[in-house]
């Protein structure tokens, strides 16, 4: 109470005023003045000195229960004096200011002023010791003083200023019925243009300083204020929501995610996220984990499309359009090319980094799943992805959502439209299988992810076909929905790592349903198995048409090419089974009933004569007659289809006998 009568506070924190230059120097202060004020004490640690000072006679008089030093201290304005000294701080003395924030965001305002009051009879022991234990004392019930780190936080984060400046000065907002996925489209245009642009410091100085947007802190303060974050979230679980519920911090962080430029502060962003999600069992992280759906299924969509750009500029590099070397025009396309090439690479390895932290919290809590389901992520997210595959594949723009029977077209769109119904006809899909395509490591990404998230009871019975939401019955998914078509196409046209993910999606849905989906799913992979006929240019065979293959005696030509390709989709497909057969025992009655030994046996016909006969004794002796490349093609195919003939018989074997417990 002497403190509080004398006006102590007070005039300690006018006094940091002047030394922090965040106000004009008082009259009484003499001009020859050798102290160091301004820049000189910031530089001289006289900053840090003077506020920690004043912070900690007030967080220590709260301890005590008596907030009156705490009333004085922001009467004087010395949170924003506080503020001040942090933003013109340098790096490392900036951020121990940042640790005052945490002390005074965990000082107790629910005192009454009178804990340690005038006439307190109490022993002086009593009030000595501190009122409050070492938990509660942790507890961040002072948000006034976080609403520092928050304004540093718009100031700091590039993303969240441009978004201001596109809104007319509103921020992202992270009520119930906001617009996360336009929130993470914005965020990832921004990002790529970022890393795309000709010069990424000047286009990110240019898009986000203007006359009235605030000042970016003198020091890179993003890192120090999630650190500060993180520190005040582990120090009480109540924090958490104290926090996060009125200020959205980690929400905004992970926002902004794929516009760091630092690796650490994605990382330390996602690690936050895990912690929250893993270590705090009472936190409420459905905000942000909506958020970190929607950022990596923008994310996802926004690379499918750069990555068809790229596969048309490589065939169009491949085809017979001349080049025009040497030319400027032809030197900055070349440029543009490079850039967003590794911007590209760049934006991959964050999906990647969003794909390990989202994997890892579907395996810890399936409420996780729960969230991505609400988001859409069964439904309009794998539409949207789905359309732009498509279109890369088939060459013409495809959409797998239904149309609306009200639309009017006119005749110009007719043909279009009867491309798309080409191009999305199961029968008439050629597969067209390759080693790798620019596809397949963010096709991987989004299997990983789905392969946890279809593992959830609810998941395929929420969303209906072609992602309609459904109320939650038992509606199940039809078999030709988004999900199997994306996982079809995956299989059928993009590379060996997008087929094998696509593949351990159906794995793990198959190994555990045990109803009407399992076999939907099963007539699915028998279909593909067809699909892919060895010889190239043959079509492949239509659920119509397998009881006459399956009894036709006609075998492939002797010169008739083989695709090696074909044979290991199907060969990957055949121990795909054996695995689910191999432990779920309905699936093997499924399979039979589903002509899945009858798709073995047209296997096998399709295979005849497709190997070359191999050298005689004779020829194999004969110095003069040496492996000639068909030889070595011949024997590399003997192999694939001997490996594809010990899947079939495994299969056989494993749909045959009971199942191991």
């Amino acid at each position: 109470w002497f403190l509080h009568d004398r006006k102590m506070i007070v005039h300690m924190t006018d006094d940091v005023k002047e030394l922090c230059s965040a106000a004009a120097p008082s009259a009484s202060a003499p001009s020859n003045s050798r102290c160091l004020y301004g820049p000189d004490a910031e530089e001289a640690g006289l900053w840090v000195v003077a506020l920690k000072t004043v912070v900690r006679l007030v967080a220590a008089s709260c301890r005590h229960r008596c907030d009156e030093l705490l009333r004085d201290y922001d009467a004087a304005g010395g949170y924003r004096v506080l503020a001040h000294a942090i933003a013109r701080s340098e790096g490392g003395r900036a951020a121990k200011l940042l640790e005052l924030v945490t002390a005074l965001a965990c000082c107790r305002t629910d005192g009454d002023g009178t804990g340690a009051g005038r006439g307190d009879e109490r022993d002086a022991d009593e009030l000595d010791g501190p009122s409050l234990d070492l938990a509660e004392a942790k507890a961040a019930t002072n948000a006034q003083a976080f609403e520092i780190v928050d304004e540093l936080m718009v100031r700091s984060v590039s993303l969240i200023r441009a978004y201001a400046e596109s809104n007319d000065g509103r921020r992202p907002e992270f009520r119930p019925r906001a617009d996360f996925a336009a929130m993470a489209r914005f965020s990832v245009d921004y990002a790529w243009d970022d890393l795309a642009s000709p010069s990424t410091s000047a286009s990110t100085s240019a898009s986000t300083s203007s006359p009235s947007s605030p000042e970016p802190p003198k020091a890179d303060l993003v890192s120090e204020l999630l650190v500060t974050t993180l520190q005040l979230y582990s120090d009480h679980a109540k924090n958490f929501d104290l926090i996060e519920s009125e200020y959205h911090t980690l929400s905004h962080y992970i926002l902004a995610f794929p516009s760091f430029s630092d690796v650490s502060v994605k990382v330390l962003t996602l690690k936050t996220l895990e912690y929250v999600c893993t270590g705090l069992a009472v936190a409420d992280s459905a905000v942000p984990l909506k958020v970190a759906t929607e950022v990596f299924a923008a994310m996802s969509e926004r690379l499918l499309k750069e990555a068809g750009k790229m596969a048309t500029v490589a065939a169009r590099e491949g085809g017979t359009e001349p080049k025009r070397e040497g030319t400027d025009d032809a030197n900055e396309e070349k440029e543009n090319d490079e850039r967003r090439e590794n911007a590209f690479r760049t934006m991959v390895q964050d999906a990647q980094l969003l794909c390990e932290t989202l994997v890892k919290l579907l395996e810890f809590d399936e409420r996780v799943g729960y969230v991505m389901l609400d988001c859409g992520f069964l439904g309009a997210k794998i539409d949207d992805m789905l359309d732009l595959i498509m279109t890369t594949v088939m060459g013409v723009y495809v959409s797998t959502r239904p149309r609306d029977e009200n639309d009017d077209d006119d005749e110009g769109n007719d043909e279009g439209k009867e491309k798309e119904e080409t191009a999305l006809d199961g029968e008439s899909a050629q597969p067209s299988p390759t080693v790798s395509t620019t596809m397949d490591e963010i096709y991987e990404c989004v299997c990983r992810v789905l392969k946890n998230v279809v593992l959830n009871p609810e998941a395929r019975a929420v969303h209906g076909e072609r992602g309609n939401n459904s109320m939650r019955t038992e509606q199940t998914i039809a078999p030709d929905s988004s999900l199997n078509t994306f996982l079809t196409v995956g299989v059928l046209h993009l590379g060996d790592k997008a087929s094998k993910a696509a593949l351990g999606v159906f794995e793990g849905m198959m190994s555990k349903n045990h109803d009407e989906l399992l076999r939907s799913d099963m007539a699915c992979i028998i279909d593909l198995i067809d699909k892919f006929d060895p010889a190239v240019g043959g079509s492949p065979t239509s659920s119509s048409n397998r009881e006459a293959d399956a009894s036709s005696s006609t075998v492939p030509n002797a010169d008739t090419k083989v695709d090696k390709l074909f044979i290991a989709r199907q060969n990957a497909m055949l121990d795909m089974l054996a695995n689910i057969l191999a432990t779920n025992e309905p699936a093997q009655e499924v399979f039979r009933s589903c002509g899945g030994f009858e798709c073995i046996v047209r296997i096998f016909f399709r295979l005849a004569g497709s190997i070359n006969a191999p050298k005689s004794d004779q020829q194999e002796n004969d110095p003069d007659n040496g492996d000639s490349p068909e030889d070595d093609e011949n024997k590399a195919m003997s192999s694939a289809v001997m490996k594809l003939l010990e899947s079939a018989f495994k299969l056989v074997a494993t749909a045959t006998r009971p199942v191991s417990r």
